[in-house]
């Protein structure tokens, strides 16, 4: 019986101390961006709407790290890839709480950045005098730790733009 109680105890020991261990191991920001909505916009040059709005973004954590996403950095690109506004970078500040529990299901909060606009006037200039009628906003989301740890994760998004041409 003694031996039963003693193995009983290394064994609580042991699972303590596991837990201990990878509580104290250093772990580095992971978010993940899980909406977007609208994913893009259709437009044509007799739009007279100034700014496209990105109504929300979800983010989550990907693990049990709190993180802040400090600021978020945009840029227009042709079709081709071809930078032809920005980047620009825009400070924010979002909380996005770690996951309470591991393995796949999430229990965890979704944090949103509702209401982004996104100038379209020059995504429309550009396409008709480079007859370029497809472009993308691409989105840089950057988090840090809440811990003070220095560990960064970037989250990287495109939103489309379909321009069409009155010919």
């Amino acid at each position: 019986m003694k031996k039963f109680l003693v193995f009983g105890l290394l064994v609580v020991v042991f699972f303590v101390a596991c837990d201990l261990a990878s509580e104290s191991i250093e772990k580095s920001a992971d978010i993940e961006l899980v909406s977007m909505n609208p994913m893009a916009w259709v437009t044509s040059e007799f739009d007279t709407i100034h700014y496209g709005m990105i109504e929300q973004t979800g983010f989550i954590a990907m693990n049990s790290v709190d993180a802040t996403i400090f600021k978020f950095v945009w840029e227009y690109y042709d079709i081709n890839e071809v930078l032809f506004f920005g980047p620009f970078e825009t400070a924010i500040y979002l909380k996005v709480p770690g996951r309470l529990s591991r393995g796949e299901e999430c229990e965890c909060d979704t944090v949103y950045i509702i209401n982004i606009p996104l100038p379209i006037d020059t995504v429309r200039s550009y396409a008709f005098r480079n007859e370029v009628y497809d472009a993308f906003c691409r989105f840089r989301f950057i988090a840090r730790d809440d811990y003070g740890w220095d560990s960064q994760d970037t989250v990287t998004a495109d939103f489309g733009f379909q321009i069409t041409p009155s010919k």
